[in-house]
């Protein structure tokens, strides 16, 4: 392993510390308060993706543009058991 890149790295203690105080603060907090944290945390999980999904939103209209006007595309694959082509949609 490269020096540097084990768990023990500069990079790894950061996270661990939180994760590590996130377990304490969990195992004396309420329940619903527990929850809600979790629901909060999922939600800034989630952002980031939505965000790259609306700004890449030209992107993948110009990819599947022809995926859904109803002509479609037909593809042709070997089966390697089968010993013919299979057509599909």
């Amino acid at each position: 392993m490269a020096p540097g890149l084990g768990p023990t790295a500069a990079y790894t203690k950061v996270p661990r510390a939180v994760c590590t105080l996130l377990v304490m603060v969990g195992a004396v907090a309420s329940v619903p308060l527990v929850w809600a944290v979790g629901t909060l945390l999922k939600e800034f999980m989630a952002f980031p993706s939505l965000a790259g999904l609306f700004l890449l939103l030209g992107v993948v209209r110009k990819v599947t543009a022809g995926d859904f006007s109803g002509k479609g595309t037909r593809y042709s694959v070997e089966h390697p058991t089968a010993g013919g082509r299979i057509g599909v949609m």
